[in-house]
């Protein structure tokens, strides 16, 4: 009993102290030997370029397998903006029969794969300058937390260096002699919260631009304000929730009329509530997995984005970083936990030592290495073959750069060898098998991994189970991918023939054939151009008439010679790429210059690159200002809507709006007012007609044949 009193009371310590008393008292050595070997060379480079940093282990003695499976499903999500080897496929997270993933929160986020959760948890990722800043204590050091530093991390938002201006809930805008920093730091001293962190986090919970929950003007919650979005539960309205958890009680400052109240009392609740009871960190905040914090493990949980401590750390990393304060004492606590998985792990079939596939459409480039960091090498056209060797997580530690391309396949076409995401190959069935059939897929791993992670895109085809044993139980394809800790990836596509296994006692057609598509005007099956196309997946599509029309126009370009795939999802990079060809039908030439473009994952080589450059100089790209363009992310209706719209302005179309035209829309009251404007405009000029069911859907993605029918009612629209 008095040695579990002590490990108590030193925990405490450990998580009260700053960091120059630890740092002077310990040394690096002692700190060094309380970590995994494999986590020692990554400290010991960061030991030797920030000498005044400390690193103190904190044993969880928990599992690391146990850990990943209580954090997989509704409690880490990931947008489904980003790559789709991201999410979750299991039961409750996906529907196989639909291609439809559950929204847990908003219709915007879905459940992480395992894999991704085992990612953005294990430590030994982020072992770097930039990353290390999720481990770092959040209590607040005058003598190296300045406003500076905070400005810093709120550039390029709403709030840099700028005086706090609000609504109140009459409607009046009162103007402060405050900035935004100015209120941060006194929120710090205050709470004595780090203002670096407080920054971070409202920089990722708000955005770059005034969300609903900081407006003032949120319909119902007029003139209350949550910068921290305190309250806003999974649901189907968070905004609402917060703003409400803001408006109730007396406690902590509430109601929240200003944006001072909210950023100074909601880090005091963050400060009671979190640091002060051992969740000091923002890893442990998100994660709960810290030791003696009274709360049960893995709740009391900050959020649910999965992702969302890391780019808090590298916002932090900034803050610091520019205000030249980067190498004075730190300390990070980092958790341990038992049965840790090898690092740089790879997995295969030992049956299938090479898979077949071809390139999902554009064409893409072949890199020397595992992500758009390195050189091309290559050039994968469309629809053309290559031979899948193996498969890895990308090696770039850049957070954008796992979720937007995560796992990259090692491919040969010709002499040439290289890395091709795994978004832009489509894999062929390696074997036929009959309904009822069983093969173990056998997988070899190099070192020891710890537990595969399986993906299953349709378990009404196949099911597999954790030693690679799968059964056949419908007609129809489906892929499976196997994902190792240690960044290795495996996967293979088998084809099922023969009628349905009965035993299964549910619908396991596998089948997925849309109906006629809602956003299609029956009454408008005139296209300007109409000339017959061999697709052999369109015979029987709803939009083989529509689709003809926008590849005679050149807009699309088939998948392959015989295919256009006309229900995989249209991403952000086809889509720009349309809609610059659109401009072009019309007798238009793209000209921009693409060194000018401020993404960093739009390489200058790729077919879609003029496109977006173009688009970005003429003011008509959607998706917000941002450091990366997303290019695999799939598009969503309300990005379409946004573009079109300001297509439409620059074509100098005529712009008037009738809200009559979507007064009839459920969902049309909860939009932002530029997406009000913009889908009034588009109901208007019969570009979109709504989903069918009474709602305009903007947060859902489209296909490749609803895209070719929205784009042909902009082709007739623009004139």
């Amino acid at each position: 009993m008095i040695k579990r009193i002590f490990t108590l009371v030193l925990s405490l310590i450990l998580f009260t102290v700053p960091a120059a008393a630890l740092a002077a008292t310990d040394s690096f050595t002692t700190e060094l030997s309380a970590f995994p070997t494999a986590w020692q060379e990554k400290l010991t480079a960061l030991h030797e370029k920030y000498p005044e940093w400390m690193f103190v282990a904190v044993p969880t003695g928990l599992s690391w397998q146990e850990v990943v499976k209580a954090e997989t499903g509704k409690k880490s999500l990931v947008e489904k903006y980003y790559n789709t080897l991201l999410r979750n496929t299991g039961e409750g997270h996906y529907n196989p029969e639909t291609g439809a993933y559950t929204y847990h929160d908003a219709s915007t986020w879905v459940s992480a794969s395992a894999a991704m959760v085992d990612y953005f948890m294990n430590p030994a990722n982020f072992l770097n300058e930039t990353y290390i800043f999720q481990f770092e204590a959040l209590s607040y050091d005058r003598n190296y937390h300045t406003i500076d530093g905070v400005e810093l991390i709120l550039k390029g938002t709403f709030m840099h260096e700028a005086l706090i201006t609000y609504v109140t809930a009459e409607g009046e805008t009162v103007e402060t002699e405050k900035t935004y920093g100015e209120v941060i730091m006194e929120a710090a001293e205050k709470s004595m919260v780090s203002p670096y962190y407080l920054a971070s986090k409202i920089r990722t919970e708000i955005g770059i631009k005034p969300s609903g929950s900081v407006s003032g003007t949120y319909e119902g919650y007029e003139g209350l304000y949550n910068f921290y979005n305190i309250g806003a539960n999974d649901g189907a309205n968070p905004i609402a929730n917060g703003l409400n958890w803001a408006s109730l009680g007396k406690s902590y400052g509430r109601p929240w009329t200003t944006p001072e109240l909210s950023i100074i009392n909601g880090a005091i609740w963050i400060g009671e509530l979190y640091i002060s009871k051992g969740q000091n960190t923002m890893y442990f905040e998100r994660f709960n997995v810290a030791p003696d914090t009274g709360y049960a493990l893995y709740t009391h949980q900050y959020m649910t984005n999965v992702y969302a401590v890391a780019g808090q750390s590298k916002s932090t990393f900034t803050g610091y970083q520019s205000a030249g304060t980067l190498a004075d004492s730190k300390v990070f606590y980092i958790p341990t936990f038992k049965n840790m998985p090898a690092e740089k792990t790879t997995i295969a079939f030992s049956a299938y030592p090479s898979i077949e596939g071809t390139s999902s459409g554009g064409g893409v480039n072949i890199r020397s290495g595992p992500s758009v960091l390195h050189d091309t090498v290559g050039r994968l056209e469309s629809g053309a073959k290559a031979t899948v060797l193996s498969g890895t997580r990308t090696d770039s530690s850049d957070r954008m750069h796992v979720l937007e391309n995560p796992y990259w396949y090692e491919v040969k076409v010709g002499r040439v060898r290289g890395y091709v995401s795994a978004s832009y190959i489509n894999l062929t069935p390696s074997e036929t098998l009959a309904v009822g059939d069983e093969i173990e897929l056998d997988p070899v791993v190099s070192l020891k991994s710890g537990t595969i992670y399986w993906e299953n895109t349709n378990r009404n085809v196949l099911s597999v189970n954790e030693g690679g044993l799968v059964k056949a139980k419908a007609p129809g394809k489906a892929t499976l991918y196997a994902f190792l800790s240690g960044g290795g990836m495996a996967a293979i596509t088998l084809e099922v023939e023969g009628e349905d296994d009965p035993i299964e006692g549910e619908n396991t057609s596998g089948e997925n054939k849309p109906s006629e598509d809602p956003e299609k005007d029956p009454g408008k099956t005139e296209n300007p151009i109409v000339a017959p196309i061999a697709f052999t997946d369109m015979e029987n599509h709803w939009a083989k008439e529509v689709v003809n029309s926008a590849v005679s126009l050149k807009l699309f370009n088939g998948t392959t010679e015989t295919t256009f795939s006309p229900d995989i999802t249209m991403t952000r990079a086809m889509f720009i790429t349309v809609l610059g060809r659109l401009y072009e039908s019309k007798g238009k030439t793209i000209e921009a210059d693409i060194s000018a473009l401020p993404y960093l994952d739009v390489d200058a080589s790729a077919y879609y690159a003029p496109y977006v450059a173009w688009a970005y100089e003429k003011k008509l790209l959607p998706f917000g200002d941002t450091a990366m363009f997303s290019p695999s992310a799939p598009v969503t209706r309300g990005e379409m809507v946004l573009c079109a719209y300001k297509f439409g302005a620059f074509k100098k179309v005529d712009m008037t709006l009738d809200r009559r035209t979507t007064a009839g829309f459920t969902d049309y009251a909860d939009l932002s007012s530029d997406l009000k404007d913009a889908s009034t405009w588009c109901v208007g000029k019969k570009i979109i007609s709504g989903m069918g069911n009474g709602l305009l859907a903007l947060s859902e993605t489209a296909t490749r044949a609803q895209v070719a029918q929205i784009m042909m009612n902009l082709y007739k629209a623009i004139k």
